[in-house]
């Protein structure tokens, strides 16, 4: 009877200890799934539009696209699109906090336009540079957070250098404050 008894009250406090708290459990941003998806509010008041999808290999590790079109004459180039690659040096946590991006993009830019004047007699000729399409590598420095639902806030700032001589744009920002979803 001891014996039995003892044997039921150790299985019953092991199992009393062994039951996880599912309210003070950490979320883990793998949990979301391994895709992101979010939108550059910033390119808003620019009257532009960026998407950006992301892949994570694993926790410190993730590939990326990014697409943005520009209304108007805002800036001196019309769309760009760059894949990119994060390093996530710093997390504790999955694909979260500081990261750094290594990127490369393609973008429309064009020559410089200029005047020409032969002759002093003459008015000058203004020559109009025309639309080429442009390529070019930078880096950008970031963070990353989570919401408990998967909701993801990110911003960034940093640089895409033009490699094709005697185009403007010579670099091409690369900044962001997005938001999106985790899926």
């Amino acid at each position: 009877m001891k014996i039995s008894l003892s044997t039921i009250l150790c299985i019953a406090t092991i199992s009393a200890f062994g039951q996880n708290d599912i309210e003070n459990q950490e979320i883990d941003s793998q949990d979301f799934g391994k895709n992101e998806i979010n939108i550059n509010v910033l390119y808003t008041v620019f009257k532009a539009v960026e998407v950006n999808y992301e892949r994570f290999f694993d926790e410190d590790l993730s590939a990326g696209l990014a697409a943005s079109y520009w209304f108007g004459e805002s800036t001196d180039w019309s769309y760009t699109t760059m894949a990119y690659g994060r390093f996530y040096p710093f997390s504790d946590k999955a694909n979260n906090a500081l990261f750094i991006e290594l990127n490369a993009g393609v973008y429309d830019s064009f020559e410089e336009s200029y005047y020409i004047n032969p002759d002093p007699f003459t008015p000058p000729t203004f020559v109009e540079g025309e639309n080429t399409v442009s390529f070019g590598m930078g880096f950008a420095l970031g963070a990353k957070f989570y919401s408990k639902k998967g909701y993801t806030f990110n911003f960034y700032g940093g640089l895409n250098r033009n490699f094709v001589e005697d185009q403007y744009p010579e670099s091409v920002p690369r900044v962001g404050i997005n938001v999106g979803k985790r899926f």
